[in-house]
C-alpha cells in the first residue's frame, strides 16, 4: 500500500503527523517482509548446502524428494513423468449445418446447439 502525499506546504501539523505515521507503518511492514525473506533464504541455503555436501561426499543416504506437505520419498521410489500424447492436428469435419454451411462440427466435444438434439446422421457430410 503506497501513500500519496498531497502538497505538504498546505498541511497542518496534525495531517503531517498522520502521514508520517502512515509512512513509518509501511516502512516497518517492508522491513518485516525483508527480514522474513532473508530468514527463508538463509534456511533454504543451509538445506541446499547440506544436500550438495551429501551428494559430493557420496553419501549412502538416498536423496529425498518432497511433495510439498512434509512427506518425502527416496528418489528411486518416484515414478518418471508420463509424456503427454502429441496431438496430430485438427479432427476432420464430419457434420455441417444445412441452414448455415459455415457452422461445422468434428463430432468431438459438446454437440452444437444448431443440431437441436436431432440425430447426427442427418447433418453428416457425405464424401
Amino acid at each position: 500500500m503506497s501513500v500519496t502525499l498531497p502538497n505538504v506546504e498546505r498541511l497542518t501539523s496534525a495531517e503531517l503527523a498522520h502521514y508520517k505515521a502512515a509512512i513509518q507503518t509501511e516502512e516497518a511492514a517492508r522491513d518485516k517482509a525483508e527480514a522474513e525473506a532473508k530468514r527463508f533464504l538463509k534456511g533454504s541455503t543451509a538445506r541446499l548446502q547440506d544436500m550438495v555436501s551429501r551428494l559430493n561426499a557420496g553419501s549412502e543416504q538416498p536423496a529425498l524428494a518432497g511433495n510439498g506437505n512434509g512427506q518425502h520419498k527416496a528418489k528411486q521410489e518416484i515414478r518418471p513423468a508420463v509424456k503427454a500424447k502429441r496431438r496430430t492436428g485438427k479432427a476432420p469435419i464430419r457434420y455441417r449445418n444445412p441452414a448455415d454451411p459455415t457452422q461445422v462440427w468434428s463430432g468431438h466435444g459438446k454437440q452444437p446447439r444448431w443440431m437441436g438434439g436431432q440425430p447426427k446422421e442427418q447433418f453428416r457430410i457425405r464424401a
